[in-house]
């Protein structure tokens, strides 16, 4: 996603209200790469690879690429309502480290993210995100920021869907197969003893929040692996709805033509 897809959103948030479904016929949409052809058929292979591999039931083709196609349209709708200030309640407080994926309705969090003081981390800067407080993965110094956030206090939130040749990662099995997944969060849940959270949706508006509790010795590794294994059960109820899919390739630390899956 990136400046086709800003623009997507302001036009969107500019049409409201608006059906998430008529977004494809703004002519703006014609430029955003999550609406190409070429991006599904990628994201129907990897969850294919995905769910072979870890011998989840396997959705049809056409259920997969319809709901793949909606998710993109309501996670744009999302994001264009909280541009204009709208966002979905979290009742419940944050733990100390909340960890997600992208899921469609994840923009209309970032409100709650700011009234409760949390730093988001993010890897590109978007109008949807607000004004908030917004941390770069990229930039020098984000651990450090990080830190001092969770020194004063705030809540870090995080995306724990992509990996980035700039963060500390280690394989972890996820959807089945070993994946690059980052481990500066998990560290520093380890070195200060803190809970983490994994927050996916729920049943209705307000997001279901696994915890982690802080325990004593927590090694790094198995705290990772034991999030990324509920968020891998949650993502294979109905995976048609979550966006990572076109990149989990990237992370996969075999390739995967070594699978046999057929």
């Amino acid at each position: 996603m990136g400046n086709a897809a800003d623009t997507l959103i302001d036009r969107i948030a500019a049409s409201l209200p608006l059906d998430s479904t008529c977004i494809t016929d703004l002519p703006e949409a014609a430029s955003v790469d999550s609406f190409d052809p070429a991006v599904h058929a990628k994201a129907w292979w990897c969850y294919g690879v995905a769910a072979r591999a870890s011998g989840a039931p396997l959705i049809d083709e056409q259920t997969f690429l319809k709901g793949y196609f909606r998710a993109f349209c309501d996670f744009y709708l999302a994001a264009a309502q909280a541009r204009e200030g709208d966002g979905s309640p979290l009742e419940r407080g944050l733990p100390p480290i909340v960890c997600t994926a992208h899921f469609p309705s994840y923009p209309l969090y970032m409100r709650a993210f700011r009234e409760r003081g949390a730093c988001v981390l993010i890897s590109r800067r978007a109008t949807w995100m607000g004004d908030g407080w917004l941390q770069s993965v990229h930039e020098k110094g984000a651990l450090s920021a990080v830190t001092q956030a969770v020194q004063k206090g705030r809540s870090i939130v995080a995306m724990i869907d992509h990996a980035f040749p700039t963060t500390s990662n280690a394989p972890i099995p996820f959807l089945g197969l070993p994946c690059a997944t980052p481990m500066g969060l998990f560290a520093l849940a380890s070195r200060m003893s803190l809970g983490m959270g994994l927050l996916v949706p729920g049943n209705n508006s307000e997001p279901e929040v696994v915890d982690y509790p802080a325990t004593a010795n927590m090694v790094p590794g198995t705290l990772a692996a034991a999030m990324l294994r509920d968020l891998s059960r949650v993502i294979m109820k109905t995976p048609e709805r979550w966006l990572l899919w076109p990149n989990l390739n990237h992370r996969w630390e075999q390739d995967a033509d070594l699978f046999d899956l057929d």
